[in-house]
């Protein structure tokens, strides 16, 4: 079984004000569970929370043009002054 953590604890892990961690539980972004009045975080909830929030790889913005090399972005096309 996983231990339950104290929003005040997953605020010092998250290092977000405790009532950003409230408003985090009452949206459902990150699952807790009510006891009474209390709220109650699953360590592997707080966990994917943060997994979630990761990063993506860079996805380069250059197209690669068979046997061209890099090409540029395509711009825009600009507009006459009308």
């Amino acid at each position: 079984m996983s231990s339950l953590l104290t929003p005040q604890e997953v605020a010092a892990v998250l290092r977000r004000p405790l009532d950003s961690i409230y408003a985090l539980a009452r949206t459902g972004q990150l699952r807790a569970v009510r006891d009474g009045r209390r709220y109650k975080f699953r360590e592997e909830d707080v966990i994917a929370y943060i997994e979630e929030r990761m990063t993506k790889p860079f996805k380069n913005s250059f197209t690669r043009a068979p046997d061209r090399g890099y090409a540029k972005p395509r711009r825009a096309p600009e507009r006459n002054g009308a």
